[in-house]
């Protein structure tokens, strides 16, 4: 499916778009900045420049983003439920409310992303440069690589957070 098709289906109100290999080369250019918002497009594999585009409410279960520029993307109450990310920047991404439960940040940039009430149970964070991200009501329960003193050091909001022991962290 070529990009021009996928937003033709879309804009004829077509959500369902799961299981695409959605490259750079063919895609990028007319994916960025574009309104996507209710989008599945579960188990895809994503590359390239998706900067400033509306995926909120997008069901991106199991995708797998790999070297992808995702600079002010809206992701808020997006489902990404196992998702993998590598090497990406995510730098001022929104995030809230979003089901990132299982996501694997590899090699990512998530500075000044927003997570407030995101759900990161049993997220792998080890690898994600988390500078003054925001994490208000996020559950990092069971979240691998979390360090609070790193996190306060970065400048993180951390209100109201679920810890990964499950206690609530209250600055």
């Amino acid at each position: 499916m070529t990009a021009e098709e996928l937003l033709q289906r879309y804009a004829t109100g077509e959500r369902n778009f799961s299981g695409l290999r959605l490259y750079a080369e063919e895609y990028a250019m007319l994916l960025n900045g574009r309104d996507l918002n209710g989008v599945n497009l579960c188990g895809s594999r994503l590359d390239g420049d998706w900067s400033g585009a509306n995926l909120s409410h997008a069901r991106l279960r199991g995708i797998i983003a790999d070297g992808c520029d995702l600079k002010q993307v809206n992701l808020s109450q997006a489902d990404l439920g196992g998702a993998m990310f590598i090497e990406c920047d995510l730098t001022g991404c929104n995030l809230t409310n979003a089901n990132l439960s299982g996501v694997a940040f590899k090699q990512v940039v998530l500075c000044d992303a927003n997570f407030t009430s995101a759900d990161l149970r049993g997220a792998v964070l080890g690898e994600a440069d988390l500078d003054r991200a925001d994490l208000r009501g996020a559950n990092l329960r069971g979240a691998e690589g979390v360090n609070i003193e790193i996190l306060q050091a970065f400048g993180c909001i951390l209100a109201e957070t679920r810890m990964i022991d499950n206690s609530l962290y209250c600055e």
